[in-house]
């Protein structure tokens, strides 16, 4: 017997795969039932399939070096009315009397998590368990961090494409589009310059494009708000961002093909190709394809991108699985920009009478961001369930371009220039072409797992090992010839003859940790995570023209965490990380600052309903840190940005997030953050980032369709000149299965409208974008 689509639907029950080894003994202590069949559906290495309601709130039978899983689980069982039978490489657990497949026994089957650790197959708002934090596999619940989980359905849904549109749900994130078209995230006021990929760090450039990291190859976003230290190297307080791919976790032939057509003539096909490589399904293969090309709501900008991802994965074992495979995604934009428009016209008046699509580019720009990755990840367990996991990633990011940023005839004058009644004033102000841009990181981590029993409560102990090595090379030539343009009459500078090509960048760095965390049991139901990381850094060559040679050695960087079980549904935890951040910044003499330092608290409640399948988190935090660079002035002799350190910056806020199932029809993410970043003059800092947020998403599903909406609101944001008063966003979306097999999805983006800006800072504006629409049509074979 297989479990079918057809026969699988949201309900009540858990379907539960591991990949541990199967063993001959079993021992159970001090587990509620549902705990006592996970360990050991974990250690048989098989699925098993109940109703949760059978064994809700009921305590395990202690057990003690039961030999056969069938003894195990007759032994398990006495007592309960319930009994188990062994079929297909599945356990069915049902009431005595019934038979597995009656819906008396079994009701609707709703699968939670697999073998492949993947949110494809669970249709949830949430997940069971994760490892970001800690590298531990912990639920959300007994992590004690602030934690969000945007699950396959919820990018679905909600129509998550590329890695900026996170923010339009993800509790406490944002972003700003600085320079017009990249975006930078924020969390709790600062940067967040931590993203991995599979829990290893990855270089994400903040000077791409805006869409270059496409999301279809990836089967969820991983958020921990706060610093990270522990297993990034550095800790910097704002959150890390952890990318996890997509898996080849089908056994059976399971594909699909997607059309897609939205405003601004977006055109999108991608395919997804799923199977078996061999008789067995040992060893399983996975191809995603897509391409896709959209204009911009702003003018003339046009955009191409084009995404393959391929994995394979084998069992090599019952105990072993090795994962490898490769990823290439190019964007290439045509007509871009590197400017904001203008606060003010030269009267003085505000710029809100330019259109939205209002373009300061030229017909000569362009980006042409490509990243291609190559990865493999071997994970084997031994016995008494300690695990091994090793994962090496080669990542080359290459971005030639060229560009125009406009001003004023002075710089600086940008908000003093243009002429509202003519469009006259602004000028080409610098035009660079970068024909070589590239940077190359390879990084290796290893680490064990071993959890051990000490009187007679459950511990874990985790130790590691990871090194990254990134080479940058940049070479440029720039033209201030600052031809005149016209702002509404698109009159636009020739492309200038390039000359004087130099080197701009030629780095190298290297980072070393070596890390290890304990999760002690004090009781029952009160427990410890106790780590540090000992960090190295080495970063040499040539930065931004700059001669640079830094070095840290030994960093010590702790971390401690407690948490304590009310009940099995609630609980309270406390944390503490240190940050340390090398920052490559330079005063007016031109000497680098020394590394932001500082200290990350936070304390908070959680609380796990409906057998896990709503969770809440409430937390409280306060980040001091010193160093913090600031800009103050140039650099003397030369044009370039100055900065200061900043002694004495505070942040502290609080942040709630509710996300899961809230009946089987109902699904909701709702997250409200709040943070108050000050110096240590109480003058308020990065004024130009909303400090309240408030996102709320859900969806009603029956039968062939599905219906749902949702709403994000941000406080004013502010800088200079240039504001954005509080505003809101709504969003809707509805899907219709035509077959089991044919869907069609509509999102409508921005319901009302809004003008808005997106991104706001003294020396320029950016808008928002306007109302939008996208229809998929999505067939499965």
């Amino acid at each position: 017997m297989s479990i079918k689509k057809s026969f699988i639907a949201p309900g009540l029950a858990l379907l539960l795969l591991t990949n541990l080894h199967a063993t001959d003994t079993f021992t159970i202590k001090n587990k509620t039932l549902k705990e006592a069949i996970e360990i050991i559906s974990k250690k048989a290495d098989i699925p098993y399939i109940v109703n949760s309601k059978l064994i809700e709130d009921k305590k395990a039978k202690n057990i003690e070096n039961i030999k056969g899983l069938k003894e195990t689980l007759k032994k398990l069982l006495e007592g309960t009315n319930l009994s188990s039978t062994i079929e297909n490489d599945t356990i069915f657990i049902k009431e005595k009397n019934t038979t597995k497949l009656e819906k008396s026994s079994l009701g609707e089957v709703n699968i939670v998590e697999n073998i492949y650790n993947t949110t494809e197959t669970s249709n949830s708002y949430t997940i069971t368990n994760m490892n970001s934090a800690t590298k531990m596999n912990l639920s959300i619940k007994d992590t004690p961090q602030s934690i969000s989980v945007l699950t396959n359905e919820q990018l679905n849904d909600i129509g998550v494409e590329y890695l900026e549109d996170i923010t339009d749900i993800a509790t406490g994130i944002s972003y700003d589009k600085n320079n017009g078209s990249t975006p930078t995230f924020y969390s709790r006021g600062f940067e967040i310059k931590n993203f991995q990929v599979n829990g290893i760090n990855r270089y994400m450039p903040n000077r791409g494009t805006a869409k270059a990291q496409d999301l279809s190859i990836y089967d969820r976003v991983e958020i921990v708000r706060g610093a990270t230290g522990l297993l990034s190297g550095t800790g910097e307080p704002s959150a890390t961002i952890n990318l996890v791919r997509k898996k080849a976790y089908s056994k059976e032939f399971n594909s699909s093909i997607s059309l897609e057509t939205g405003s601004w003539d977006k055109y999108k096909t991608q395919i997804d190709l799923m199977s078996k490589l061999n008789d067995k399904g040992t060893i399983r293969g996975r191809l995603i394809a897509s391409y896709e090309e959209e204009n911009s709501f702003i003018d003339e900008i046009e955009e191409e991108k084009k995404v393959l991802f391929g994995t394979i994965e084998a069992d090599l074992s019952d105990k072993t699985l090795l994962t490898l495979g490769s990823s290439y995604v190019n964007t290439r934009v045509d007509n871009s920009i590197r400017s904001l428009l203008p606060v003010t016209f030269s009267d003085g008046s505000k710029t809100t009478s330019l259109d939205r699509s209002t373009w300061l580019g030229s017909d000569w720009t362009y980006k042409d961001s490509t990243e291609k990755s190559h990865f493999i990840e071997l994970e084997h367990y031994l016995n008494n369930d300690v695990k091994v996991h090793a994962t090496y990633t080669h990542t080359n990011f290459s971005l030639p371009e060229k560009n125009t940023l406009v001003n004023g005839a002075v710089w600086g004058t940008l908000n003093q220039a243009l002429n509202k009644n003519t469009g006259a004033g602004l000028v080409n102000f610098v035009q660079a072409y970068y024909p070589e841009r590239e940077t190359k990181t390879d990084s290796f981590d290893i680490y064990t797992s071993v959890p051990f029993e000490l009187f007679n409560l459950e511990h874990e102990f985790l130790m590691g090992y990871s090194i990254s090595k990134t080479k940058n090379y940049t070479e440029y030539a720039w033209n201030y010839d600052s031809p005149a343009i016209n702002t509404y009459n698109n009159s636009r500078a020739d492309e200038p003859n390039w000359v004087d090509f130099d080197t701009f960048d030629d780095s190298k760095v290297t980072q070393t940790g070596l890390y290890v965390a304990s999760r002690l049991s004090l009781s029952d139901d009160l427990k410890v995570i106790l780590g540090a990381r000992l960090a190295n850094y080495k970063e040499e060559g040539i930065l931004r023209r700059n001669e640079i040679d830094l070095e840290y050695k030994n960093e010590i960087i702790p971390y401690a965490g407690i948490i304590y079980n009310i009940n099995d549904i609630y609980s309270l935890y406390g944390s503490y990380t240190e940050i340390f951040q090398v920052q490559n910044l330079r005063n007016q003499e031109a000497k680098l600052l020394e590394p932001v330092e500082g200290v990350n608290y936070e304390i908070g409640a959680k609380a796990s309903f409906l057998n896990n399948k709503l969770n809440t988190t409430l937390s409280l935090f306060r980040i001091e840190q010193d160093n913090i660079g600031q800009v103050d002035g140039v650099i003397q002799g030369t044009g370039e940005r100055a900065y200061k350190a900043v002694e004495g910056s505070t942040s502290k806020g609080v942040e709630f997030e509710v996300a899961g199932d809230l009946t089987d029809s109902i699904q909701l993410l709702l997250g409200y953050s709040y943070f108050k970043l000050e110096d240590a003059q109480n003058n308020k800092m990065n004024t130009s980032n909303p400090n309240k947020q408030f996102k709320l998403n859900a969806k009603y599903y029956k039968d062939k369709f599905s219906i749902g909406g949702g709403v994000n609101w941000k406080s004013a944001a502010f800088e200079g000149d240039a504001r954005q008063e509080a505003y809101l966003l709504a969003n809707l979306f509805g899907e219709y299965n035509f077959t089991k097999n044919l869907s069609g999805q509509l999102n409508i983006n921005n319901l009302f409208d809004k003008k808005y800006y997106s991104s706001v800072h003294s020396f320029g504006v950016n808008y928002g974008e306007p109302r939008s629409f996208n229809f998929k049509l999505k067939y499965t074979f």
